[in-house]
């Protein structure tokens, strides 16, 4: 059985009008490339050809850069699993 479908449709079903439905999983794929795209761009901007695969794992190092410590703190409390 495919969750994803059950979790559309139950939101489907509180919507009162059901259809926009497509307006909000469209609104939701955008949000979620968005932040997708922002966060490798600003990691490239900001490590450059140091990149590696895994952005987060270059927040292990020393950035270099004013409040880089206050970054990388920062970065690893809010990918801290609850």
């Amino acid at each position: 059985m495919d969750y994803q479908i059950l979790a559309v449709h139950s939101i489907d079903n509180e919507l009162e009008d059901n259809t926009k439905i497509r307006v909000v999983v469209q609104t939701a794929l955008a949000l979620c490339s968005t932040v997708y795209v922002m966060t490798s761009l600003f990691g490239f901007l900001l490590f450059g050809d140091a990149t590696l695969d895994d952005v987060l794992a270059n927040f292990d190092a020393d950035l270099g850069i004013p409040f880089g410590s206050v970054l990388n703190d920062a970065v690893r409390v809010s990918m801290q699993p609850t």
